[in-house]
């Protein structure tokens, strides 16, 4: 039996016993052939267990995927379970899973809800995407971020023998491209298969229809999922290029030429570095996308400064902006629209689609967008791409749900509706450093995120009304470089 097969039967078992997971999973196994259970999530782990009661780490972690993942058994799972297992974390987890919504669907809406959100660990399962779809999302999920990516097969349905060999098909291509994109895989089919046979169970002992789980099968999966979460005697820290952290007390000492100053440099307070006059500015050469500020604890009145990118303020990036999800029709919880691109001169402003329905079926319809900085913007209608006058919105026909919201709820929409969606800056011209209450909080701001994964030169300049106190800089660089593809176009 391999390692693998080995810590498959003890998260069996303690799913059975119903025993918390990290008491029945070993260490990594460094002689093992095959990668140890929680392999490739380390960097997840190592802010999880690194977390103190003086230093509350923070950690994202975003589910997504469609109705499966949206039961929610999993995040209510993690939930008390990371928080038992490291309560000096401070773990955000977010469900954006949308139900329906299989990978074609779902590489367009992951331009809004996934990328953006930038999270430190995706957990993510979707059905379909054989043609390239499925593969797209983790290709994406590798170039815009440097999430790791914990994923798995399908668990096995009561779809019949017609539909065993596509899932199996769709299984073992899941596998195929976790191994290609180094993501963690949960080897959920096997189990699920090994779990049901000692238990003479079956499938539909899971179920509560053909492929939605019950509480016992929720509860399965979710173990499968949690028992991820382990570190591995001495992983190789292979995520150590892609998220760096400058700490402010080695500036002296970093014969890279990362960090410099333009002027004089700043006094020095413990381990954090003090700017205070224009004239004096903190410069950060980067490869990367990201770069987040961790400020330093000091009393009194704190300032301001001025953030630049490459010389420019990171509003004047058109890459730095990203539209929220579109809001759902009134017949159903599914975002009206799939995907709203923006184009080369967005401003953070909310956006108004006003849709005026033709057709019982939702096939047929126009609409005029208003902006709430740009104003009226044009109108469209079904028949053909529509471009805003600003040129601050390109929507595709395909991308409105109009028809499917009617086909899957068999009522008619409204024949007036208005559609929300705001676009937001992933950055800040200006950083004004934020202290909580929480001493053992760190308090961290994104002052730049989406420009290109390419060389840049961040700049902070106070503005001179009061002191500005950085104790690190951390880069975000995606291990994959941008391309365009057959299946993302």
């Amino acid at each position: 039996m391999s390692r693998y097969s080995q810590h498959l039967t003890a998260i069996l078992l303690c799913t059975i016993v119903g025993v918390a997971s990290n008491t029945c999973l070993a260490e990594g196994d460094s002689n093992s052939d095959e990668p140890p259970v929680g392999y490739h999530i380390q960097r997840t782990m190592s802010l999880l267990a690194g977390a103190t009661p003086e230093h509350r780490t923070p950690v994202k972690i975003l589910l997504y995927g469609q109705s499966i993942v949206r039961q929610d058994y999993i995040r209510k799972l993690l939930v008390p379970e990371l928080a038992r297992r490291y309560p000096n974390a401070e773990v955000t987890i977010e469900n954006r899973a949308i139900g329906g919504y299989t990978a074609p669907a779902l590489r367009h809406t992951a331009v809004h809800d996934l990328y953006p959100f930038y999270p430190d660990l995706v957990i993510f399962h979707v059905y379909g995407g054989e043609r390239g779809e499925f593969e797209g999302i983790l290709r994406s999920i590798r170039e815009k971020t440097t999430a790791e990516i914990l994923t798995w097969p399908h668990h096995v349905d009561r779809g019949g023998p017609k539909r065993t060999p596509a899932i199996e098909a769709g299984s073992e291509l899941r596998r195929k491209l976790a191994r290609k994109y180094d993501c963690e895989l949960v080897e959920l089919r096997q189990a699920w298969k090994k779990y049901l046979k000692e238990n003479q169970l079956q499938a539909s002992d899971l179920l509560v229809d053909t492929v939605h789980l019950n509480r016992r099968g929720g509860a399965l999966m979710a173990r499968l999922v949690s028992d991820h979460f382990v570190k591995p005697k001495n992983p190789p820290k292979s995520w150590a290029p892609m998220v760096q952290s400058f700490d402010a007390e080695a500036v002296s000492d970093d014969k890279a030429g990362h960090l410099a100053f333009s002027g004089k440099p700043w006094r020095r307070d413990g381990n954090a570095l003090i700017g205070e006059l224009p004239a004096n500015a903190l410069t950060l050469r980067f490869h990367g996308n990201r770069v987040l500020v961790t400020a330093h604890r000091m009393p009194g009145k704190l300032g301001t400064a001025r953030i630049l990118v490459d010389g420019k303020p990171v509003s004047s990036h058109p890459r730095c902006y990203a539209a929220t999800l579109p809001t759902p029709t009134p017949i159903d919880y599914r975002p009206a629209l799939k995907l709203v691109e923006l184009g080369d001169a967005p401003k953070v402003e909310e956006w108004t689609l006003a849709a005026h329905i033709d057709s019982d079926d939702g096939r047929k319809f126009h609409f005029t967008v208003v902006g709430s900085v740009t104003g009226s913007d044009g109108q469209g209608d079904h028949t053909k791409p529509f471009v805003s006058r600003s040129g601050r919105l390109h929507i595709e026909p395909g991308m409105f749900s109009f028809a499917e919201a009617v086909r899957i709820r068999k009522k008619p929409l409204p024949e007036k509706f208005d559609i929300h969606w705001k676009v937001c800056l992933m950055g800040v011209d200006v950083w004004k450093p934020e202290l909580r209450e929480d001493p053992a909080a760190v308090d961290q701001t994104t002052l730049v995120q989406g420009v290109t994964n390419e060389p840049h030169l961040l700049t902070i300049i106070p503005n001179g009304d009061g002191p500005v106190p950085v104790a690190s800089l951390t880069v975000y660089r995606p291990p994959m470089s941008e391309m365009t593809s057959d299946v993302e176009k």
